[in-house]
């Protein structure tokens, strides 16, 4: 029984390692631990995964790296487990000399010009203050057909003055794609400065 006990102990512990440091972050890069993570994380909700990466990304720093790939994690987290989502279509690029990642769903979404709901927001207040030591942000927006748009956007290690930007508040809301239709999406939520404004348990 307690061989039994310590075996299941010692899986999780080991998942939990993945977890922390996925092997495909190491060795294959972010583009690929984020489709890993994606596909990983959606597969138990029957939820489909349409990922795409531009092959031309620039590499970032360790720690920025880190942090996209984390806080990008969570945006996952938060779509599989309360978006009742269908569908989650995850991309990373580089845009205006800045690392794109943007996650978005077909769920349930929020109100336009409502921020969404808070619960607490650990998850998603770690992920901010992640961001904010390398110079990112993280923002939220109602997709216009339903939904939900988040984005991580985070400046390559050389742009100084993009990081310099965001720490004197000069870098504003990160534009994010309209989803379709052509009608004006809502004001994005600045969560790094913001970070109440959303929560952990839903969108």
């Amino acid at each position: 029984m307690a061989a039994a006990v310590l075996d299941v102990a010692v899986r999780h512990m080991n998942e939990l390692i993945v977890e922390i440091s996925p092997p495909a972050l190491r060795t294959l890069g972010l583009s690929s631990a984020l489709r890993e993570a994606a596909e990983r994380l959606a597969k138990p909700h029957d939820i489909r995964v349409a990922f795409n990466a531009d092959p031309d990304v620039p590499e970032l720093s360790k720690e920025a790296k880190v942090a996209a790939y984390w806080s990008a994690r969570e945006l996952m987290v938060n779509v599989v487990k309360h978006s009742g989502a269908t569908l989650m279509s995850v991309s990373i690029a580089e845009e205006d000399n800045r690392v794109v990642i943007r996650v978005k769903d077909d769920g349930r979404g929020f109100r336009p010009g409502n921020k969404p709901r808070s619960g607490g927001g650990y998850g998603l207040l770690a992920a901010c203050e992640r961001l904010d030591l390398v110079g990112g942000d993280l923002t939220v927006d109602a997709g216009v057909a339903g939904g939900t748009i988040a984005t991580v956007s985070i400046p390559y290690p050389q742009c100084a003055s993009a990081a310099s930007a965001h720490g004197s508040g000069q870098d504003g809301d990160q534009a994010i794609a309209s989803d379709g239709g052509g009608d004006a999406r809502t004001s994005s939520n600045h969560l790094a400065k913001e970070p109440t404004g959303i929560g952990a348990s839903a969108w």
